[in-house]
């Protein structure tokens, strides 16, 4: 087949996939965002993402797609059947992989106050789980001068976890902060279903009995727990007792629900832009959290009103996620409750499918003073591999969210169990963030209650992909948290 004729044939698909996918609507204006950069003071420029939306189907094609239509089939002719070639190039910028770092940066101090230079290696690893599926994960370890690992009881293990249709080479302007944290090992994983993780058929059918009546208890269950139960088999296989998290917007949400339903293994989580945690229907008490960046949340203005905590509790308004539904057109709603994928259009485009995904990697990925163009391309090809690939995981947001972004459990009602347990919560935000911090602050105010230990930050400049946004601040506050008071593992 020529290209003209695959150029054609993907055209003609596109025409059908747009009238039946969920696409996310990422920014508002672009003077918005300009205005809201120049107001942060942050030299990087970005548009602040919006929850997700429809946009009239006569728009979409408005947007600019810089890969060119050669450079599109090329990438589509050469995708790589498994990834590990797009992944290693991402990881590959990391100064401790493939190889294990020749100068050392980390040091930990030793009984008798002697400081003992450490040495980082990155390696990829694929635990299988339930079978013949697996989870695909970037761990980071640290090692003497003499090649042993110190791995050992008192080993500070971190997950990383990413959110929504993305992949743990996401956080490649992480690693090195995380994993110069002294005594630790890095676990970034891909969610079952996501990134370059086994992806098995999502099971759940829809049931018009369920979009009538909105009996949803049962699938965003079944949902859940299609994520936490393989986390649990990861864990059991790494033989780790004890664990902290940095987790992102789904990632954040899942794991909450993990350490409920498996209590006694996390002793930290960082929630990253948390979603599914409250919506626009709940009211709380705007209090600004004692740990908050001072004067951060000046420019947020107010948009919940106070109401007793009773009311929060008997409210039936506060269980119902559907009461406020931002204004979203009836054919994206549609499509949303019957579970179509945006990342079919990558997909079924063929050829196509590259250029489609340069529309998101340009603006997430330009190359400017904090990207370089090895980094840019380098992250447009893996984000291509892992969007490309069999739906999976991605089929469980229709579960967990009505649309809009509007959680059918939000996790508030039960947040208070990570304050009963122990476990001891920071929740960052971006200032332009379409994730609302009112709910971070109403978590961590009922986590205090419960007897636990709870932050609320805010990150200037940032949007919902905050540590991408700025990895220089949101470092510097996981780090600082990680480290605080930690505990044997």
């Amino acid at each position: 087949m020529t290209l003209a004729a695959c150029q054609k044939r993907a055209l003609g698909a596109v025409e059908t996939v747009l009238a039946s996918v969920r696409v996310f609507q990422h920014s508002r204006a672009q003077h918005t965002a300009s205005a809201s950069s120049s107001a942060s003071g942050s030299s990087k420029k970005f548009r602040p993402p919006t929850p997700p939306a429809g946009i009239p189907l006569s728009k979409i094609f408005n947007n600019l797609f810089p890969l060119s239509y050669s450079e599109s089939f090329q990438q589509w002719r050469d995708r790589d059947e498994k990834g590990d070639t797009a992944q290693d190039a991402v990881l590959s910028m990391m100064p401790f992989y493939p190889n294990r770092e020749t100068q050392s940066v980390v040091a930990r101090t030793l009984p008798g106050g002697e400081q003992q230079d450490l040495y980082r290696e990155g390696r990829v690893i694929r635990t299988p789980v339930s079978g013949s599926e697996f989870i695909n994960e970037f761990e980071i370890s640290q090692y003497k001068a003499d090649g042993t690992s110190i791995a050992d009881q008192d080993t500070h293990h971190i997950m990383v976890l990413h959110g929504y249709g993305a992949g743990l080479g996401f956080f490649f302007r992480n690693f090195n902060a995380l994993s110069k944290i002294p005594n630790s090992q890095i676990h970034a994983l891909d969610l079952l279903g996501y990134g370059l993780s086994s992806r098995p058929s999502f099971h759940i059918r829809s049931n018009p009995r369920t979009l009538l009546f909105k009996k949803w208890e049962e699938q965003v269950t079944i949902a859940e727990n299609f994520f936490l139960d393989s986390i649990e088999e990861w864990r059991q296989k790494k033989g780790i007792k004890k664990f902290s998290v940095v987790a992102h917007s789904l990632g954040a949400y899942l794991i909450s629900e993990y350490a409920v339903k498996y209590p006694g293994h996390i002793d930290k989580i960082v929630l990253a832009s948390p979603a599914a945690v409250s919506h626009t229907g709940m009211q709380f008490q705007q209090q600004t959290d004692s740990n908050s960046d001072k004067g951060k949340l000046s420019n947020k203005k107010a948009s919940l009103k106070d109401i007793s905590q009773s009311s929060i509790d008997t409210n039936p308004t506060f269980t119902t996620a559907e009461s406020k539904i931002p204004k979203i057109p009836l054919w994206f709603k549609i499509g949303w409750e019957l579970n179509f994928s945006p990342f079919a259009l990558v997909r079924q485009t063929g050829p196509l499918g590259p250029r489609f995904v340069s529309g998101w990697t340009s603006r997430r990925f330009p190359i400017d003073n904090h990207t370089t163009e090895e980094e840019s391309k380098a992250m447009h090809k893996y984000t291509y591999e892992i969007f490309r690939r069999k739906g999976s995981g991605e089929f469980c947001l229709n579960y967990l969210l009505a649309p809009g972004a509007v959680p059918r459990r939000p996790l508030v009602e039960r947040v208070h169990k990570l304050g009963e347990l122990g476990i001891s919560t920071t929740w960052v935000y971006g200032s332009n963030d379409w994730v609302d911090v009112n709910g971070g602050h109403e978590s961590a105010r009922r986590i205090k209650r419960a007897g636990g230990d709870a932050e609320v930050h805010v990150v200037p400049g940032a949007g919902h992909q905050l540590y991408m946004d700025q990895p220089s601040r949101f470092n510097e506050i996981v780090v600082n948290f990680l480290r605080r008071n930690t505990s044997s593992h």
